[in-house]
């Protein structure tokens, strides 16, 4: 699908990591990749058959990185706010982890992932129980991610940990990693 972005502003670094700032944007998608950026006026005559998304009035950036995430830990959110972060997991958190079960996991993630996406997020770095079910979130959303998983005890050993990563790593044309 060929798709023209519009926008108020654009600001992103070009190939040679320069600042660029662009008023009246148009951001050209070909084939999943951006082509060309530009003020809408120099681009438009370059979007017969594109669909146009956007408007005068956005902010265009790259997408958004979070560097550490559990995901499915939407689950528990509002739970027993405002405590100290020990009694907060030792009374609150640890012991419902300890019932989660797949299923959960991959609903929790996948409502983390649908979240971060419409947040900007375009990429996570997730570890949590279940890892190959945080994986199959990834998969079904379109979030690129990292995932892992938790080698402490009870959790997963070294062994299961490597398993996942020779499941996991670089599949779905790469945008998942373990």
């Amino acid at each position: 699908m060929d798709l023209a972005v519009r926008g108020k502003i654009a600001i992103y670094f070009d190939n040679q990591q320069k600042l660029q700032i662009v008023k009246d944007p148009l951001i050209i998608v070909e084939d999943n990749l951006i082509v060309d950026i530009g003020s809408f006026d120099d681009k438009k005559r370059l979007i017969s058959g594109h669909i146009i998304v956007g408007d005068e009035n956005q902010l265009l950036i790259p997408g958004l990185v979070n560097c550490h995430t559990h995901l499915a830990m939407t689950l528990f959110r509002g739970l027993a706010d405002d405590l100290p972060l020990d009694i907060w997991l030792r009374d609150h958190i640890w012991p419902l982890e300890e019932k989660l079960q797949a299923t959960d996991v991959h609903y929790g993630a996948k409502l983390g992932a649908l979240e971060s996406i419409a947040s900007g997020v375009t990429t996570v770095n997730s570890m949590y129980w279940f890892p190959s079910d945080e994986a199959k979130a990834l998969e079904e959303t379109g979030l690129r991610g990292f995932i892992g998983a938790p080698v402490i005890t009870g959790i997963a050993t070294l062994t299961e940990a490597i398993q996942v990563v020779e499941k996991h790593h670089d599949t779905v044309d790469g945008r998942i990693r373990a």
